[in-house]
């Protein structure tokens, strides 16, 4: 009896493909994820005739492999196996790795495609099975991959202190991951660890008591706040008296005196509401608030039973615990002050003990920049050298990672060096609008025209990073950033509010199901493959969490959507073109949408 795979989304194309070859469905479950769609090097200029070709890339000692894919071509050649597949070459090949070329029928191609992309109202880059196998670490098997428990610790801004660029590049790449984890079907929680305790809180609550204003806390509460931080640490350098008085009131709040207690926890929710703001202009929200002042207690209860079980030393008028470096050096880590005060990495240790009985977590994603290297490391190495997760069955190490991403420099707004993010955004939205009211094209005025450009600021921000590698340095321009050209945030809004204004403005009713083979040109072609490429680039952003993987794909969605739309015409050409156009570009827009979504951006759908 003849068996087959039935072709209902983008995803079962590629099963199928294999499975022609292998009539194996455990082998096109398997080794369809690694299968790539491109436009045939011979074809891609004249794609009348043409092929799409499906490239298969895959490690030569994959465990499972059966029949071996390196004698398809010897098999196969270029005879036809299916109504589908025209041929099958062995293409490029190493040592490791084999490639092989399926060439695939292109009517088949462009209706399984945008068929799937309407089906799934965009969103076939995270609705695919493509994220259901994956390569092992070292490359020499497939497996099934498994839905996680995912926390994810991003942002962390101190209380009374500006959000500065680390945090934000710390908020934009971790609610990205935490977006890009839950829509491909993980539990993920997003935690916002807020420093709210330590030493400059002693400087902050003392230099309120003294010079503090209320009306300034309620207008700026953080920029009132951060000036006060920087006075006492310039007075308390030169006056005694004012040292003393900021290490009082720092023992007052360990202590819970009641006073500073009140004063601090007013200053902590003039923060909060200050910093909510920021995060609703970046679309950014969290399931869990924590504080650092939450696990003082249970950090000073961790570190008296580490200090009675011997397992800290005094040195150096504080109690620390010595571990081994990859070198076999001991390496002196301070956990207790000598005063009895907690410290920000013991403070940590018990955060994460406290976070994994609650949560239960298969992965701790913390999102820090690569200074923090040292510390988390030392999280996990704290913890798994004195076994304080003995009764999980699990050690600290296999569940924390540390997404690392490098600095940024630069921004700074017109008027100084100021680096309070709010100050930035407001910049960012000012200029957008001089930008805006310059353009012949701009039609938004009033209330619209601060709305329109609030969304494409903020899209600019959030695209001028996530655009690069997460581990590069980079310097903040603001000339590329609020550029209203190509492979930018606010081009990514404009293509987007053309492909919108078309489908309104054209004429032509949308039909599903229209002719097809009609899209022959070369831009339609490219145009359909790279829609077809989505859960393709979705799957390795995730792998790599990169979120620029993604959105240079967004970009080359954009440059080959305005490439197709200037000389693919819908309005006043042959109705039954026409309609096969605008399904195709209406398949543009909506995978544009999904992945705005996906970096938190509500797509425009006219500016």
């Amino acid at each position: 009896m003849k068996i087959s795979l039935q072709i209902t989304d983008i995803h079962a194309l590629r099963k199928a493909v294999i499975y022609e070859i292998t009539k194996n469905f455990c082998q096109a479950e398997k080794f369809a994820h690694l299968c790539s769609f491109q436009l045939s090097a011979k074809h891609s200029r004249k794609t009348e005739n043409g092929k799409v070709c499906l490239r298969l890339t895959y490690p030569r000692h994959a465990k499972g492999l059966c029949p071996p894919l390196e004698n398809i071509s010897s098999t196969h050649g270029s005879q036809a196996t299916s109504s589908f597949i025209h041929k099958v070459v062995a293409s490029q090949s190493s040592r490791n790795r084999a490639v092989t070329d399926f060439y695939l029928n292109a009517n088949t191609f462009k209706s399984c495609v945008l068929n799937t992309i309407v089906s799934r109202q965009g969103a076939h880059g995270v609705d695919s099975d493509i994220h259901s196998w994956s390569l092992e670490e070292k490359g020499n098997g497939i497996v099934k991959r498994q839905i996680s428990n995912i926390a994810v610790d991003y942002s962390s801004p101190n209380i009374a202190k500006p959000f500065h660029a680390g945090h934000l590049r710390s908020t934009l790449i971790g609610h990205f991951l935490s977006t890009l984890y839950s829509a491909l079907g993980d539990k993920v929680t997003r935690i916002n660890y807020l420093g709210d305790w330590g030493t400059q809180f002693g400087l902050i609550t003392s230099g309120y008591r003294m010079f503090g204003d209320s009306n300034l806390l309620r207008e700026n509460a953080v920029q009132h706040l951060y000036d006060l931080y920087v006075r006492m640490n310039r007075l308390k350098e030169t006056d005694p008296s004012i040292a003393l008085e900021v290490e009082r009131a720092g023992s007052d709040l360990n202590e819970g005196k009641e006073d500073v207690y009140k004063l601090w926890k007013t200053i902590r929710k003039a923060s909060i509401e200050s910093n909510s703001k920021i995060y609703q202009r970046l679309g950014v929200w969290f399931d869990a608030h924590e504080w650092e002042s939450d696990h003082h207690i249970t950090a000073k209860k961790l570190c008296d039973q580490l200090l009675s079980d011997g397992k800290l030393e005094y040195i150096d008028g504080a109690y620390c615990i010595l571990l081994e470096d990859k070198r076999g050096k001991l390496q002196k880590v301070v956990l207790l002050k000598g005063n009895g005060s907690t410290l920000y990495i013991s403070r940590d240790v018990a955060a994460f003990l406290s976070r994994y009985k609650k949560y239960k977590f298969d992965k701790m994603l913390y999102v820090v920049d690569n200074g923090q290297h040292s510390h988390i490391s030392n999280i996990s190495r704290i913890v798994d050298h004195h076994s304080l997760m003995t009764d999980s069955g699990s050690s600290a190490s296999s569940l924390i990672q540390h997404v690392k991403f490098g600095r940024v420099s630069g921004m700074s707004t017109r008027k100084g060096t100021s680096v309070l993010l709010a100050d930035i955004l407001e910049e960012a939205k000012q200029r957008m609008i001089e930008k805006m009211c310059s353009t012949n094209t701009t039609q938004a005025t009033g209330e619209e025209l601060g709305r329109i450009a609030e969304s494409l600021s903020s899209s600019a921000v959030i695209v001028s990073d996530l655009r690069l590698s997460r581990l590069k340095d980079y310097s903040f321009d603001w000339e590329k950033v609020l550029s209203l050209g190509a492979d930018s945030g606010p081009f990514l809004q404009i293509t987007h509010s053309r492909l919108s204004s078309l489908e309104k403005n054209c004429g032509v009713e949308l039909n599903l199901s229209p002719s097809l083979e009609l899209l022959v040109e070369a831009e339609a072609i490219r145009l359909i493959i790279h829609l077809a490429k989505y859960d393709e680039a979705v799957m390795k952003s995730a792998t790599q969490q990169e979120a620029c993987v993604l959105v240079r794909y967004l970009f080359d969605l954009c440059h080959l959507s305005n490439s197709a739309f200037k000389k693919l015409t819908v309005k006043g050409g042959r109705q039954d073109v026409a309609e096969a156009r605008l399904l195709m570009f209406h398949c543009a827009r909506l995978t544009l949408s999904h992945g705005l979504s996906l970096l938190s951006i509500p797509p425009l759908s006219s500016i």
